[in-house]
């Protein structure tokens, strides 16, 4: 029973590792992603509760775009758009995606149905953008 509870562990974070890893390679890849313009169908930001019970802010986005005259709808605001630490952050990552809005998106050329509307890891931006350090006029 030991083995089987060790070996499932090992197998679940290898799993874990997999995904997370793939993950990385895709947001390293979409900074070389082709772009097009995108209309946003709904944007709003998703307050709730981590494990932890601590409120958490997460971007909720589903945009409409086309590629060679095929028409795609996309979902994905980054590929580490987890969540945000204020609703300030929150509404600044959202600035100017509102319903209705022509955005650029960036899509997988080889498939074109994976779409991200920020290429790369750009959440840490926003998350950097909100943590104050003191006063750097030092």
């Amino acid at each position: 029973m030991h083995k089987f509870v060790s070996g499932f562990l090992v197998f679940t974070l290898g799993i874990f590792i997999a995904q997370w890893t793939w993950r990385l390679l895709l947001a390293h890849r979409s900074k070389r992603w082709p772009q097009t313009q995108a209309r946003i169908l709904a944007a709003r930001i998703v307050g709730g509760k981590d494990r932890k019970g601590n409120e958490e802010l997460r971007p909720e986005v589903r945009y409409e775009y086309s590629v060679a005259g095929r028409s795609y709808v996309g979902a994905l605001f980054s590929f580490d758009s987890g969540t945000f630490i204020s609703y300030a952050t929150a509404i600044d990552a959202m600035d100017g995606i509102v319903a209705g809005s022509q955005v650029p998106i960036y899509y997988d050329p080889l498939r074109p149905q994976q779409s991200v509307l920020f290429p790369g890891r750009e959440r840490a931006r926003f998350f950097q953008s909100s943590i104050s350090f003191g006063d750097s006029d030092d």
